[in-house]
């Protein structure tokens, strides 16, 4: 879930009767807290935060019954995500012309690669949002295999081209396997328009939907980076090229500043960069996320992470990278463009992709934090580590002296004065007008955090624990109360299945045995004839393609307006559909079924509903009753 949950069921406290009328303010907090979680929007309105458009998460899908494309695709999209994994864990060969196999022996390699490639083409066709996120991935394990396995310094091009040819061969591999589908598919649109400035995503909408995702994964980013500055600057200062030009005093300058003041150097280089993006992008969201994949990059290109670290970080860059995208195109379909619901489907459908991406990333991210590596120490080793460590604190002040010596509190005070002067020029020019003392507290971080790691880590980590239990116990909230939110709305029913077809048992037995007889007894290819559906969410509408899954002449209208926007093919077909049923004229009701290939008509509660009963007739005068029971007759054509 996410912290909407918790949001929600404060909002009793803002009329104020728990501090204003003691334990019966309490108590009536309490209550009106629960009735808060028994309604229906504490399920719905976390999925409903970015205004104007969807941010669904698996579980409300799952719990919701939302068996949609993007959630079909989930179980499609894991297995490339574990071919990623087998990708990196292989150890380097000699002549790696075939990046994208993973296995020991040419069938398993063989194998591996056909499944990657087939497994990112049916994404392409199950559900189309999903195939450039997933390809931009397999280019970026691709690509992070060549770069680890190279031996030489700097970039080896010919790993990197082996890694572009294995890229192709798997993407395009992928859609020419599904190259028949390919053929016949009209997409709905294939053109991006720019995002309306004022639609774009808040800060505060953006860290309160990814909550969870966003601290564990800047935990683990900054666990990667912060010990690799010093050595970094250490490398740094003996290159000959650095004294050839003249910057050995600024290195050395440098090494000595990240001696005493490690977190100074630390604070100063991420507000920099930060500072620097806010005044390219104009906006705080556009900054966090730069500021993320940048500080991603860094990772990646420097520190040496095992096989499922470095997927994680991937996975993490990735996403942060398809939410910076979201805020500058979006793709243009039935919502139009600039509105309020122009990027509606895009940020849907991609964000959906970035929880997946970012639930496997946080996961192996706070493994990589809270249980890192470590080797067993004897006695002997320890007690060496012990003295060693006594003659350093000796020699180099550490960062714990920062706030002891007047000139280091003098340059906190200074930054933090930069951080309230950074947050001003931010809102008076309107860059962030909603939560600003979020901005101002997301930045205070940059300067507190790396001090508290540094000066007091036993500190830091209780801290740091405490904050990671208060985020799962807000984003946990959101599970179990919807669970039961449903449940409570779902009591009628007395005896829960997970049958989908039981409702309609009891809410229209008579339609319940006609479709029953339709898949014991009709061939699945054969075209029947049902109403059209209407506009609106009706779990009665279009019963028969629904429940038999035979072809029909139209489905449920709202679906296929959008699916085939302004496409005359659908309004075609919802005229002649409504034609057959709602004709006196039997032999023009005869000519439009012979022309969609209709062999069975069903008339039901809907069809008598929606036409004159009399004109209903008309069928029994060209065509054979193969079922009349509990109101329902299905005709069949005469052979």
């Amino acid at each position: 879930g996410n912290l909407h949950a918790l949001f929600y069921l404060l909002e009793p406290l803002n009329r104020g009767t728990l501090f204003n009328n003691g334990l019966a303010g309490l108590t009536a907090w309490v209550q009106e807290t629960w009735r808060h979680a028994g309604r229906f929007e504490f399920m719905w309105n976390p999925t409903r935060l970015i205004k104007g458009t969807i941010n669904e998460m698996p579980w409300f899908s799952f719990l919701y019954g939302d068996l949609h494309a993007h959630i079909i695709a989930i179980p499609y999209s894991l297995p490339l995500i574990g071919w990623g994994l087998n990708v990196l864990s292989q150890a380097p060969r000699a002549r790696d012309r075939f990046p994208e196999a993973g296995g020991d022996t040419p069938w398993e390699r063989g194998w591996s690669a056909f499944l990657a490639a087939l497994t990112l083409g049916a994404l392409s066709a199950i559900n189309t949002w999903n195939f450039p996120p997933y390809a931009l991935l397999v280019l970026m394990i691709l690509t992070a295999r060549a770069y680890r396995n190279q031996t030489k310094p700097g970039w080896a091009w010919k790993p990197l081209g082996a890694a572009a040819l294995a890229w192709l061969r798997v993407a395009v591999g992928g859609l020419l396997l599904l190259f028949f589908f390919h053929r016949n598919f009209i997409p709905n649109s294939t053109s991006l328009a720019f995002v309306n400035p004022e639609v774009r995503t808040t800060l505060k909408d953006f860290m309160v939907f990814f909550a969870l995702a966003i601290f564990a994964i800047s935990s683990f980013w900054a666990q990667e980076i912060y010990p690799s500055l010093a050595a970094w600057l250490q490398k740094l200062g003996g290159k000959p090229r650095a004294r050839a030009a003249g910057w050995e005093p600024w290195v050395r300058g440098a090494q000595t500043l990240w001696h005493r003041y490690p977190a100074l150097v630390y604070v100063a280089g991420t507000l920099a960069l930060c500072v620097t993006v806010l005044l390219i992008f104009g906006q705080v969201l556009l900054t966090v996320l730069t500021v993320m994949l940048l500080l991603g990059l860094y990772v990646v290109v420097v520190r040496p992470l095992d096989a499922p670290a470095l997927l994680a970080l991937l996975l993490a860059e990735l996403g942060f990278a398809v939410v910076w995208g979201c805020e500058w195109v979006h793709v243009k379909d039935f919502m139009g463009v600039g509105g309020d619901m122009s990027r509606m489907n895009t940020v849907f459908k991609f964000y959906m992709v970035v929880w997946i991406f970012f639930a496997l990333a946080l996961t192996a991210g706070l493994h990589r934090v809270l249980a890192p590596a470590t080797v067993p120490e004897t006695r002997t080793r320890a007690k060496t580590k012990a003295v060693q460590a006594k003659k350093t604190a000796k020699k180099i002040p550490v960062s714990g002296g920062f706030l002891r010596s007047a000139h280091g509190r003098r340059n906190l005070w200074l930054g933090a004065a930069g951080m309230v002067v950074l947050w001003a020029w931010a809102n008076f020019f309107q860059v962030n007008t909603e939560w600003p003392w979020l901005t101002l507290l997301l930045f205070a971080g940059l300067l507190v955090v790396p001090w508290l790691q540094a000066a007091r880590p036993q500190m830091f980590r209780g801290v740091w624990t405490w904050v990671l239990a208060a985020v799962l116990f807000g984003v946990g909230l959101y599970p179990p109360i919807s669970l039961y939110n449903r449940l409570r709305l779902c009591s009628e029913f007395k005896n829960p299945t997970l049958n989908g077809e039981a409702y309609l048992d009891r809410m229209n037995p008579g339609d319940a045995r006609a479709l029953s007889w339709i898949n014991e007894n009709i061939t699945a290819t054969d075209v029947v004839l049902e109403a059209p559906g209407r506009q609106g969410y009706n779990c009665f509408d279009t019963r028969v393609a629904i429940f038999t899954g035979q072809p029909t002449l139209i489905g449920w209208i709202g679906e296929e307006e959008q699916m085939r926007y302004n496409d005359a093919l659908t309004s075609a077909r919802v005229s002649d559909a409504n034609w057959i049923f709602g004709s006196p004229d039997a032999g023009q009701a005869q000519a439009l079924m012979q022309r969609y290939r209709v062999k069975y008509v069903y008339v039901g509660a809907n069809e008598k509903k929606a036409y004159p009963l009399i004109y209903l007739e008309k069928f029994r005068k060209f065509m054979d009753v193969v079922y009349d029971f509990d109101g329902v007759t299905i005709y069949q054509t005469r052979l």
